[in-house]
């Protein structure tokens, strides 16, 4: 037996705010497959023009992994343009677009059940470590490369050794006679 699904789409008002809510339930679940609610304003940043920004509210199941995650993400587009200038996690520019959703902020990403990746998550703040497994402070880029003869690829290496390698390479030129003052003159 196939049970057909359709989606409930209604006009919405929340804190003055007009938007549109769906909502499409999963067939004899407690979750909902997908709920959502958008809100959308004019988005009036420098180097933005014609753009507007979306507030996307969810609290559904659409990862199907048992339990409603509620989420508030958000994206700016231009009007008519198929990309996003931005998007995804953007808090900063959703709480100074929508204050009336600031409150709710504090809640991305906790489901039903939990925050997400709750030891994980809280493991990696109380931490020293960055999210490449760096301490602070711990050098992350050189700015010197290294590359042996014509082989294409180059390698990075710290300062230290850049400095060990052109302090060799002068101590060579005074220290080791070349081939061209070692050769016997024939004639």
């Amino acid at each position: 037996m196939v049970t057909k699904m359709t989606a409930q789409e209604t006009k919405i008002s929340y804190k003055n705010m007009g938007g549109r809510s769906t909502i499409l339930p999963w067939p004899h679940e407690k979750t909902f497959m997908h709920q959502h609610m958008q809100f959308v304003r004019p988005y009036k940043e420098k180097g933005y023009s014609n753009c507007y920004i979306a507030a996307k509210l969810r609290f559904d199941d659409n990862c199907k992994n048992g339990h409603n995650t509620f989420s508030l993400t958000g994206y700016v587009q231009r009007v008519g343009a198929r990309d996003w200038e931005m998007g995804g996690c953007i808090h900063e520019e959703i709480e100074k677009y929508f204050p009336e959703l600031a409150h709710l902020i504090k809640w991305h990403l906790v489901s039903t059940d939990s925050p997400m990746h709750y030891i994980s998550n809280a493991l990696y703040h109380a931490g020293d470590r960055d999210c490449w497994g760096r301490r602070a402070g711990e050098p992350c880029q050189w700015e010197t490369h290294i590359q042996f003869g014509n082989f294409p690829i180059t390698k990075q290496i710290s300062e230290k050794l850049a400095a060990f390698i052109d302090h060799t390479i002068e101590f060579n030129k005074t220290a080791l006679p070349t081939p061209s003052s070692t050769k016997k003159k024939l004639f």
